[in-house]
């Protein structure tokens, strides 16, 4: 087990090394191909001649609601770079975490030594 002075000098790294945090997206991008609702297009017979893509974004929000966002091609690049911070920061926050934890844990069962 860690040591901590070392766990206390990680979890202050891992905060210096967030990412901005405001520019980030919680979601998935998707890319579709679909079939159009006019019943004489060939995508209707060949699966190969869908349209598209069409790249959405989805998240869930609430109980199970997923919201999806057609997005232009222009926003594809800077949207993959906001979903990337987003699981960038929240891999290091669960790190934070778990530093904070072991850091409570060692407390605690030096507390339980000294009253013991």
């Amino acid at each position: 087990m860690a040591s901590a002075a070392s766990l206390a000098r990680r979890r202050v790294r891992l905060a210096a090394a967030l990412p901005d945090a405001t520019e980030l997206i919680r979601g998935t991008l998707v890319e579709r191909w679909m079939r159009c609702g006019k019943a004489g297009c060939r995508c209707q017979a060949d699966p190969a001649a869908r349209h598209g893509p069409y790249r959405l974004l989805e998240t869930t929000v609430g109980r199970g609601r997923t919201r999806t966002l057609l997005l232009p091609a222009v926003e594809v690049r800077a949207v993959r770079a906001a979903i990337g911070r987003q699981r960038r920061i929240t891999a290091q926050l669960e790190q934070i975490s778990e530093a904070n934890w072991e850091l409570l844990s060692l407390r605690v069962r030096r507390a339980r030594a000294g009253a013991g």
